[in-house]
């Protein structure tokens, strides 16, 4: 999955931040690693817990 991928790329996340039920967004999780100046934000576009990378975008600053 996205999240086991980055779990074992950069470890546990310095902050999960959880947003199962706002109104007019799918489920959605930021995971910030403030060590590696980096953020990252998953998706549950189908609602069954299958959260997909959005974010980063990958570029120079933000490549694996």
């Amino acid at each position: 999955t996205d999240r086991g991928e980055i779990f074992i790329r950069f470890g546990e996340p310095d902050a999960v931040e959880d947003h199962p039920f706002n109104y007019g967004t799918q489920p959605y999780q930021i995971w910030s690693y403030y060590r590696h100046g980096r953020r990252f934000i998953f998706v549950d576009d189908n609602g069954l817990g299958d959260f997909r990378i959005l974010v980063p975008y990958w570029d120079d600053r933000t490549r694996m």
